[in-house]
């Protein structure tokens, strides 16, 4: 019986480790499609990867691509463990039950969703941005997701973006700081809008369960976007743009930023009750025990 189990358990390990090299391979790869502005290339070329610079691309009268498979096989290593860590504690942490996502297939399906669902909600921000910015007298100049150009006309981009609008005549600060703050604020309203839905109404579980990882994505734009880029990431740690858009528009429109933290930091923290049973759970709990202290008190 000790022998099967360990052979069960070698099984299981030796199952993550090749799930984590396809998905650090998948990675690896994939990041040769995002520019990389660290440097780490040819000079005077466009440089693609991360961690590390493997693809270079010298746009003269024709295009001329250059890959380093050193840095290639040393993201795919960084990809892989990274991947194995996170695999071994969503197997400790995450799915236990035995209705659990992972044994439904339910994680294989969420990992698929994962870069479309990201997109729609980028698609989302934007259009936040192009209403907003709009609606106060500016024109829509430019708007790309993904490798889509959506305007000014419908065509495929060379560069891939999660999200970019150029909307012109904001010469007011006010306006430019409401056209900054309306991307992340749609995307955090939308949020709330699914949540509520998952939470009041009936539906099939991979409709409930893409309706939630596109709300996780609302959930979370704010956030990452003012702290990420604080640290001088990017908005999705290695995509998306590296500026704190929302505090950079609360500034322009003169709010405070301890009003503006704790205002974020707030509808954030209402937004994951809304999206998590355990957290509603734990602040029930501490409530209540909030409640029998203050009684204790009176007494």
């Amino acid at each position: 019986m000790v022998l099967m189990g360990k052979m069960q358990f070698n099984k299981s390990r030796l199952g993550l480790l090749v799930a984590a090299i396809v998905c650090g391979i998948i990675v690896a790869v994939l990041s040769g499609l995002f520019e990389n502005g660290s440097g780490g290339g040819i000079l005077g070329a466009r440089s693609f990867g991360y961690p590390w610079v493997w693809r270079s691309s010298v746009v003269q009268s024709t295009t001329e691509s250059f890959i380093r498979f050193d840095n290639l096989a040393a993201n795919i290593a960084f990809w892989s463990i990274t991947s194995f860590i996170v695999l071994l504690l969503v197997e400790r942490f995450g799915f236990k039950h035995p209705n659990s996502l992972l044994n439904n297939n339910h994680f294989v399906f969420s990992a698929i969703l994962l870069m479309p669902m990201g997109l729609l909600m980028g698609l989302i921000h934007e259009l936040g941005h192009v209403f907003v910015g709009t609606a106060l007298g500016g024109t829509l100049s430019y708007m790309q997701v993904g490798f889509l150009e959506l305007y000014p006309k419908l065509a495929i981009a060379f560069q891939f973006k999660l999200g970019s609008v150029l909307v012109t005549g904001l010469s007011i600060p006010a306006q430019s700081g409401l056209f900054l703050l309306a991307g992340s604020s749609t995307a955090s309203i939308a949020a709330l809008v699914i949540g509520v839905l998952l939470y009041t109404k009936e539906m099939g579980s991979r409709t409930r369960l893409s309706l939630k990882i596109l709300g996780v994505f609302g959930v979370l734009d704010m956030p990452f976007y003012v702290a990420f880029c604080s640290l001088g990431l990017r908005h999705w740690i290695l995509l998306g743009e590296n500026q704190p858009e929302p505090l950079i528009g609360a500034r322009q429109l003169g709010i405070p930023d301890p009003i503006f933290y704790l205002t974020a930091a707030i509808f954030t923290f209402v937004l994951i009750i809304l999206y998590s049973k355990w957290a509603r759970i734990s602040t029930l709990k501490v409530a209540e025990v909030l409640k029998s202290l203050t009684l204790r008190k009176r007494r």
